[in-house]
């Protein structure tokens, strides 16, 4: 999609400034971090592949938004301070459903109980009047739910 954009059919659309420069409304440190990665993926070797993108953990959902309206998201890891959520799958779609709910998907790590301490008085010290949570639990047996 990134390529479709300067491809020249959509040449009238593309928004410019005053010096005929093409305007893109995006957030500036993603972008950069997606061209730097594409720049030096251009001059890899299949052996020695660059890091994906990354930035500031306050601009990741940014830049998983940006990756996937670009079209170049597939395979990239969108890193998060998760244990259970170690499958790159599973972060994909907790961002997904925090995109659906025009939820900014800005998450910061209050509580882990591996870390914390595994008391219903300690988890609430750390997560209530925080504003919106997002809750993930995985069972005994394996399972991953949660709620927010």
């Amino acid at each position: 999609r990134l390529g479709a954009l300067f491809s020249g059919r959509w040449e009238k659309q593309l928004l410019r400034d005053r010096n005929g420069r093409v305007f893109l409304d995006v957030n500036a440190s993603c972008f950069r971090s997606i061209v730097d990665y594409l720049s030096e993926l251009a001059i890899s070797s299949p052996d020695d592949l660059p890091e994906p993108p990354h930035v500031d953990e306050a601009d990741t959902i940014f830049l998983y938004r940006l990756l996937t309206v670009l079209g170049i998201d597939e395979g990239l890891s969108v890193s998060l301070d998760s244990i259970i959520l170690k499958e790159e799958e599973y972060q994909r779609e907790l961002y997904k459903f925090l995109d659906v709910d025009n939820l900014d998907g800005n998450l910061e790590l209050l509580y882990r109980g591996s870390r914390d301490g595994y008391s219903g008085s300690t988890f609430h010290e750390k997560c209530n009047n925080q504003g919106a949570t997002v809750t993930v639990i995985k069972s005994t047996k394996g399972f991953v739910f949660g709620g927010f």
